[in-house]
């Protein structure tokens, strides 16, 4: 039954993740009353865009904890909900986390139907959709397609009225690190280990996540291997992963899987290894992380 107070209801009913003797238990009672509510005309209709865009930051809450088919469900119906009521710069929002969701899947196919129209994107929004075009580029080996991608990003970045503020510098750092990605699978080494080098001097003393890739080019690119890579830059890597508070264990594992793979397809086994198995150790932890997840009080 949906409650009478729709507002009051949202927030009572919030759907969570909550730990209880060691164990995630999903409130699924919560979480369809929630969405009962949401669907309900209860809802004051110029709010129900609001509703229907938490329902989707609820999806990206849930990937982020590891429930992906979850996920996926709540993210599409709020897609399809906010483009039927002309709420497209929200629908374009959800669209980009779903890609990302899909790509992170390894369902290539379904992330590049996903993606949002280019046109009338906020620059914010635009941004995010040539960084994951670029990374689906990559995914369907088109480093060439990827190095054009990246160099529109580079470009937006580049026009930010703060340019030289920090989260610009980093942010630049971060397309960097995808563009030397690209010159690597490309066969231009050289650039891609320069460029790699460039931007690990700027997102490692951040502790980015995204550092754990410029390491593992430079891996790549240098020709470096053996025990001297396995002491200094898989460790290296891995402690800045392991120890980032803002990322979940969930995120941990894709992060360490995504890059495995990585230098399994250029035959770097036994580094890959490493990772696949420091990916696995973060899906354990999946089961025990304590990380509400409430997003609409």
């Amino acid at each position: 039954m949906v409650p009478l107070d729709w507002n009051i209801g949202l927030r009572l009913y919030a759907p969570c993740i909550t730990v209880v003797h060691d164990h995630r238990h999903y409130r699924h009672s919560s979480l369809a009353l929630c969405t009962a509510i949401v669907r309900s005309e209860k809802i004051p209709k110029p709010r129900r865009n609001l509703a229907w865009s938490r329902v989707g930051e609820l999806g990206t809450r849930l990937w982020r904890a590891g429930q992906s088919e979850s996920a996926v469900t709540l993210l599409q119906e709020a897609i399809l909900k906010l483009e039927l009521a002309g709420a497209n710069t929200a629908a374009a929002r959800h669209r980009l986390k779903l890609a990302t969701l899909f790509r992170q899947l390894e369902r290539l196919q379904d992330a590049t139907s996903s993606l949002p129209k280019q046109e009338n994107l906020p620059l914010v929004l635009l941004r995010y959709l040539f960084a994951e075009k670029a990374r689906l580029e990559l995914g369907t080996n088109r480093p060439d397609d990827a190095t054009v991608t990246c160099r529109k990003l580079l470009s937006l970045w580049r026009t930010e009225p703060d340019a030289t503020a920090e989260r610009a510098t980093v942010e630049r750092a971060t397309v960097e690190s995808l563009l030397a990605m690209a010159y690597l699978e490309a066969g231009e080494n050289a650039q891609a280990q320069a460029l790699a080098r460039k931007s690990s001097l700027v997102l490692g003393p951040w502790q980015h996540h995204e550092n754990l890739g410029c390491l593992v080019t430079l891996t790549l690119a240098g020709g470096e291997s053996g025990p001297l890579w396995t002491d200094s830059w898989v460790q290296k890597g891995l402690r800045q992963i392991q120890a980032d508070p803002l990322l979940t264990f969930a995120e941990k594992a894709r992060l360490l899987e995504s890059e495995g793979n990585r230098l399994e397809r250029h035959l770097r086994l036994e580094e890959a290894q490493r990772l696949h198995d420091a990916s696995s150790e973060q899906w354990r932890n999946v089961s025990t992380e304590s990380q509400p997840v409430n997003t609409f009080a």
